[in-house]
């Protein structure tokens, strides 16, 4: 059986349950719970549905990733992410680089660099809950 969360899009996919959403087989409505993994709550048309009875609508896929994003730093300097394909040397990686004057830069695994990703964020959140406290 499919695991629904709080927010996922479904669709009917059979039959009515108790006459209700008769004829709304390809309406797009958004779970508000899900228990007992059997029912479901959902925007619109009440609680108790069936869960066998719907199924999870796949969202329409992320646009393709850059290759390249180039951040303007200041000073001369721009902040440069690219992908790196892979080669006979490597696997696939990204390139962080500094330009401008500086010329450095690191290359990281993918898995470093998501780990990176959210080390930035979890900095940058905590600076902006600080200014947010600070007024």
């Amino acid at each position: 059986m499919v695991k629904f969360k709080a927010g996922d899009r479904v669709r009917r996919v059979c039959g009515s349950h108790n006459g209700m959403m008769r004829g709304f087989e390809d309406v797009v409505v958004e779970v508000r719970m899900f228990d007992y993994d059997t029912t479901l709550t959902l925007l619109g048309y009440g609680n108790g549905h069936d869960a066998s009875k719907f199924e999870l609508l796949h969202e329409p896929a992320l646009p393709p990733a850059p290759t390249v994003v180039k951040y303007n730093e200041g000073h001369g300097n721009t902040l440069e992410v690219r992908s790196l394909p892979a080669n006979k040397q490597y696997s696939a990686r990204i390139r962080i680089g500094l330009g401008g004057m500086t010329g450095l830069c690191a290359v990281l695994e993918p898995d470093d660099a998501l780990n990176l990703c959210h080390d930035l964020r979890r900095m940058a959140m905590e600076i902006k809950r600080q200014e947010k406290k600070d007024g």
